[in-house]
């Protein structure tokens, strides 16, 4: 969660690094999802750490259009959900519940839903730091993804799964390989740690 302003300049550097974008403001029509995300994370920095009465204004409207955005796009993701390195593949069909929690270097594809269980508000996943979501993908109820899975596409995961760096797929999803996120996708967040080291 973003909870300084040092926090939002990280934030927004992992995810320009996830996206492979390599201008540093993005262009109107080529960068439409990272566009989306920059604004995703100036919303959760004026939620987070302005929320005084003289910043409330401009929060609401950096709101407002966030949601149009999302509409455009056709996400639905709550503030303060994602952590740092964040890179959605592309424009598409996206829902996830406001009880869930995502790490670092979540790479997410089209048609992913991350849900509640039936009945409950908030039992809803709990996912680590470095997963890939193949399109098509259901996550729900009150379950754990740990660190280092990838998740084939269409999978339907419905349990835990605690061993860290496999591949799980399949409906229900069920462990099919020992090779996980590392094959997949990188790791911006240390990417540009280690940069900011130097």
């Amino acid at each position: 969660m973003i909870q300084s302003k040092e926090d939002y300049l990280f934030y927004c550097e992992a995810d320009r690094v996830a996206l492979n974008i390599q201008s540093t403001f993005p262009q109107i029509f080529i960068h439409e999802v990272w566009r989306f995300e920059r604004l995703l994370r100036k919303v959760e920095f004026y939620k987070n750490c302005r929320n005084s009465l003289i910043f409330k204004p401009y929060y609401l409207y950096l709101y407002l259009r966030f949601r149009r955005l999302s509409v455009k796009m056709g996400y639905h993701i709550p503030l303060n959900v994602f952590g740092p390195g964040l890179s959605i593949a592309h424009p598409g069909t996206l829902i996830v519940n406001d009880g869930a929690q995502v790490g670092e270097n979540c790479r997410i594809h089209n048609c992913v839903h991350i849900g509640t269980q039936a009945g409950f508000t908030d039992a809803a996943p709990k996912i680590g730091n470095n997963v890939f979501i193949g399109p098509g993908v259901v996550l729900f109820g009150d379950i754990e993804v740990a660190d280092d899975i990838a998740i084939g596409a269409n999978a339907v995961v419905n349990k835990s799964f605690t061993e860290k760096g496999i591949t799980i797929a399949g409906v229900p999803a069920r462990k099919v390989s020992d090779k996980g996120f590392d094959r997949c996708y990188k790791k911006s967040t240390e990417i540009v740690r280690k940069r900011n080291t130097q």
